[in-house]
């Protein structure tokens, strides 16, 4: 992955925070040697966390959001979806080069 964007709001990320959010996204690189850029948005309203990842992978856009009280669970279900949908993308790319 060349980039990887994290923006916050409402809410101060520690480095503890970006670390694990690079760590859990670092993983889905082996999944997809064409993700160009990585975007992640993390926000806190009303003591939930919510973020939102945009995925770039050959100018086709992948999207994946999550909520709750735990930042961490939150992370670890964004990459899950995302993971999915990687996924099926790539299985689709396979399918078409046939």
């Amino acid at each position: 992955m060349e980039r990887l964007i994290i923006t916050s709001k409402n809410v101060e990320l520690t480095e503890d925070m970006k670390a694990y959010i690079d760590k859990r996204l670092k993983k889905i690189e082996r999944f997809s040697n064409h993700i160009n850029k990585a975007e992640i948005v993390v926000e806190e309203q009303r003591g939930r966390f919510r973020a939102e990842l945009l995925l770039d992978v050959n100018r086709k856009f992948l999207k994946a959001e999550s909520t709750s009280n735990d930042f961490f669970f939150v992370i670890d279900e964004l990459k899950d979806k995302i993971e999915r949908q990687l996924k099926k993308y790539e299985g689709k790319m396979k399918r078409r080069k046939r």
